[in-house]
This record gives C-alpha cells, structure tokens and sequence, in this order.
C-alpha cells in the first residue's frame, strides 16, 4: 500500500520520473544523477524505483484506454480541488 502525501508525493513523482525516462529514452542518466536531482538518496531511490517496478508487476507500457481514463480522473480531481 502506498500513501500519497505532502511528504511523499515528492517521492512518487521522482521516482515515477526516473522509471518513465528510462523506459521511454534510449539513453538515460544513472540514477546517481536521478538522485541528485530529486534530493533523494541513492539507496532510498534504488529502493522506490524496485518497489514500483514489483506494484506495477514489471509492467509500464500503458494502453491508450488506460491512459484517458486516469487522465479524465485526474483531470476531474483537479477541477474539483480549484472549484473547492
């Protein structure tokens, strides 16, 4: 389980960062440099970046329906909260 808070959305983010730039370019830093940027320490990157991979089963190719479906609930969130 994952929570997502004001103290780990940062870390969501930078490790979601981090595995999309590996799987879509063909050449990516190492993730000394992820860790430098981010702020996050190399083993605790390491460690994110492993635990994603096993909650995502390996998988980060994303269909196309899948794709507008968690845009269209983000996109409704973020209405919601600026309506709020």
């Amino acid at each position: 389980e994952i929570v997502v808070s004001s103290l780990s959305c940062h870390r969501l983010i930078a490790c979601s960062m981090t595995l999309a730039a590996k799987f879509q370019d063909d050449v990516f830093y190492a993730n000394a440099f992820y860790s430098k940027v981010t702020g996050i320490k190399l083993v605790e990157l390491n460690s994110l970046e492993h635990t994603m991979l096993k909650l995502l089963d390996w998988r980060l190719s994303v269909s196309p329906v899948e794709f507008e479906m968690y845009r269209q609930i983000l996109c409704q969130a973020a209405q919601a909260a600026a309506e709020a």
